[in-house]
């Protein structure tokens, strides 16, 4: 994980890799505000809206979960 992203298991946030990963996110996803992923360290979190983790990362909404 570290390498590839710069960021330990755990502390994995959704944006801000060391290298581009090809990100999906959930469309059921996209229907909140403001979604919690990791924050960078094993203590941390951090909050964001799901339309800039899109933005940031170019990805792709699919349907993941069931429905």
């Amino acid at each position: 994980m570290k390498r590839v992203t710069g960021y330990e298991v755990g502390a994995l946030p959704p944006v801000g890799h060391k290298n581009h990963i090809r990100t999906f996110i959930d469309a059921k996803v996209m229907t909140f505000d403001k979604v919690y992923g990791g924050g960078g360290a094993v203590n941390a979190l951090l909050e964001i809206d799901p339309r800039d983790i899109r933005t940031v990362t170019k990805a792709a909404v699919v349907n993941i979960g069931k429905d």
